[in-house]
C-alpha cells in the first residue's frame, strides 16, 4: 500500500495513469477492428485520398480533416483491418492528448482527468467510434482539449496555453467547421467569465488567438467552397438542404432515440425499436452527476472552471437537438466528453465526502451502478457490432465475386454503390449530390464499364437509356437477419474497352 500511495502522490502519476487508460482504450477497440466493415460515409472519406478508387463526390457538409487523417494509410492500402487499426491507434493518442491539459487544471484534483477518461470507456459509442472513420470523435477531442487549455491559459496566464487552445479550435474546424463555432462560443463565454473574475493583461491576445485558430481551421473548407460551390454561403445552404434542412426542426427526440443505436437514425420514426434503456440510463445518471458537480463546485469555488465543459456540452446537445432532423449517437460524442469532466468531479466528491463505515455504504451502490451501466453498454456494443457486420459484410464479398466480370475503368451506381465501387476500384457514378443527366450517360458508356447494382425485380433499377447490357446474379447469406440475399449486377462494358479487346484479338 505504501508503494501505491507514493506512486499516486508523485507528480507524474496522473499522466502515466492517463496514458494507461489510453492504452486500454486501444485494447477495447480490437474486437471492432476486424468485425465492422467499412460504411458508406467511411468509404467516402477514404476515397478522397485512396489509391483504390477515383475520389467520389464530396458533399457540401463534409470537411477534409478526416480524409487527411486516414491518408497515410489510404494511399497505399485498401485493407479495412489495416485502416481501422491505424485509426484506432491515432484515436487512442488523441484520447490521451485531449485530457492532458486537465491534469494541470487547479481546483478539480490531479486525478480528475484520468478518471474522466476512464468514465468514457463505459460508453459504447466511445468504444466503437475509436476505429471508425468519422469526424465527430475528433471534434470531441478538440473540444475537451480546447476547454482545458483555455482554463489553463487563465489560471497560469500562459501564452503557450493560449496557442494550444487556438490549435485545438483549428483541429475542430478542420474536421467539422460548423461544430467549431459551438466550441468557439462556449470557450469564449467561459473565458470572459474567468477573466472578469480575475485580472489578465493578455485577454486581447487570447481572443485574437481563438479567432486566428478558427480561421486557420476554416480555410480549407472556404477555399473548397469557392472552387466547387460558388462560395461559403452557397455551400452552407446546400449543406442544409443535403441534411434535410438544418434549423427547421426541434427534434431532441431523434438524438434521444439514437442513444442505443442504430448508427444512423434517419428517419427515426421509420426505425421500429424499443425504448433506449441503456442510453437513457447513462444520460440520466450523467446529467444527475453534472448537476451535483455544479452544486458542489459553488461551495468549492471552482464553478468557473467546471462550468466551462458543462456549458460546451449543453451547447452541443442543443445544437444537434435544434438543427438536425435525424439522429446518430456519434453526434453527441463532444457532449459526453465535456460532461465526463464534471461527472468525474462528482464521483471524486462522493468518494471523499464520507469516511469509515459510511464510505462502504457509498462504495457498494456506486459499484453496483457502474457494473449495471457497463453490462448494458456492452450489450448495446455487441448488438451494434453484430448489426454493422451483417449489414456491411456483403459489399466486399459481392465486389470480390464480381471482379471477374467487370473490367476497369468502371463506374458503379445503385444499391450500396460506394462500398462496392471501392471493392471493384471503380468510379462512383451517382449519389445524392452527384446526379447524372440522361444526356451524359452516352459519354460515360463510351469511357467506363457501367455497373448498376440492384435487387432482382426492383422497379427503379432500369439500365440508363436502355443501353445493351448483361446481367449476373450473386448470392450472399448473412444479411441483417442472416437472410439469403440475391443481388443483381447489370453491366455493359465500355465502348473503349470493347475496341481494346478487339485490337488485342487482332494482334
Amino acid at each position: 500500500m505504501g508503494v501505491v500511495r507514493r506512486f499516486c502522490s508523485s507528480s507524474w502519476a496522473p499522466t502515466l495513469g492517463l496514458v494507461a487508460i489510453g492504452l486500454v482504450y486501444l485494447i477495447v477497440q480490437i474486437p471492432v477492428i476486424r468485425a465492422v466493415p467499412l460504411r458508406w460515409d467511411e468509404v467516402l472519406y477514404l476515397g478522397q485520398t485512396s489509391s483504390a478508387m477515383p475520389a467520389p463526390y464530396f458533399s457540401a457538409p463534409r470537411a477534409f480533416g478526416e480524409a487527411w487523417l486516414v491518408s497515410p494509410v489510404s494511399v497505399w492500402t485498401s485493407s479495412p483491418t489495416i485502416i481501422r487499426a491505424y485509426v484506432a491507434f491515432t484515436s487512442s493518442i488523441g484520447f490521451v492528448v485531449a485530457f492532458l491539459p486537465w491534469i494541470r487544471v487547479r481546483g478539480l484534483g490531479r486525478w480528475n482527468a484520468p478518471l474522466a477518461a476512464s468514465i468514457l470507456l463505459l460508453s459504447w459509442i466511445w468504444v466503437i467510434s475509436g476505429s471508425l472513420i468519422f469526424p465527430n470523435l475528433w471534434v470531441a477531442f478538440g473540444a475537451v482539449s480546447a476547454i482545458g487549455w483555455a482554463v489553463l491559459a487563465v489560471q497560469n496566464k500562459s501564452k503557450l496555453a493560449i496557442a494550444a487552445t487556438a490549435c485545438s479550435l483549428a483541429v475542430v474546424a478542420l474536421f467539422r467547421p460548423v461544430d467549431s463555432l459551438v466550441v468557439f462560443v462556449g470557450v469564449t463565454l467561459c473565458l470572459l467569465i474567468m477573466i472578469h473574475l480575475g485580472s489578465w493583461k493578455w485577454r486581447g491576445l487570447a481572443f485574437a488567438s481563438l479567432v486566428f485558430g478558427l480561421i486557420v481551421g476554416w480555410v480549407p473548407w472556404v477555399i473548397d467552397a469557392f472552387q466547387r460551390f460558388g462560395g461559403p454561403q452557397s455551400r452552407l445552404l446546400e449543406a442544409s438542404e443535403f441534411q434535410g434542412g438544418r434549423g427547421k426542426s426541434l427534434d431532441f427526440l431523434a438524438q434521444w432515440r439514437a442513444l442505443d443505436g442504430p448508427m444512423l437514425c434517419k428517419p427515426c420514426l421509420a426505425i421500429k425499436a424499443g425504448f433506449p434503456i441503456a442510453g437513457t440510463t447513462l444520460l440520466v445518471l450523467a446529467l444527475s452527476l453534472v448537476v451535483l458537480a455544479v452544486i458542489v463546485s459553488i461551495r468549492g469555488r471552482v464553478l468557473p472552471v467546471l462550468a466551462s465543459p458543462v456549458v460546451v456540452g449543453i451547447a452541443f446537445l442543443a445544437f444537434y437537438g435544434l438543427t438536425m432532423q435525424y439522429g446518430a449517437p456519434r453526434f453527441l460524442l463532444p457532449m459526453w466528453g465535456c460532461f465526463a469532466i464534471a461527472v468525474a468531479y462528482s464521483v471524486t466528491w462522493l468518494w471523499g465526502v464520507v469516511s469509515g463505515r459510511a464510505l462502504l455504504l457509498i462504495r457498494i451502490p456506486v459499484a453496483c451502478v457502474a457494473i449495471a451501466v457497463l453490462i448494458m453498454q456492452v450489450g448495446v456494443l455487441a448488438h451494434t457490432v453484430a448489426t454493422e457486420r451483417s449489414r456491411g459484410a456483403f459489399a466486399p464479398i459481392l465486389a470480390n465475386q464480381a471482379r471477374s466480370i467487370i473490367t476497369e475503368p468502371c463506374g458503379v451506381a445503385g444499391y450500396y454503390a460506394l462500398p462496392i465501387a471501392f471493392g471493384l476500384h471503380c468510379h462512383l457514378l451517382a449519389s445524392k449530390g452527384d446526379r447524372i443527366a440522361d444526356g451524359d450517360w452516352g459519354q460515360i458508356a463510351a469511357d467506363l464499364t457501367i455497373v448498376i447494382v440492384c435487387f432482382p425485380g426492383q422497379k427503379k433499377c432500369a439500365f440508363p437509356l436502355n443501353l445493351p447490357h448483361k446481367s449476373k446474379r450473386f448470392q450472399y447469406t448473412g444479411g441483417v437477419n442472416s437472410d439469403f440475399v440475391v443481388v443483381e449486377f447489370r453491366y455493359a462494358h465500355s465502348i473503349r474497352a470493347g475496341v481494346l479487346a478487339q485490337e488485342g484479338t487482332a494482334s
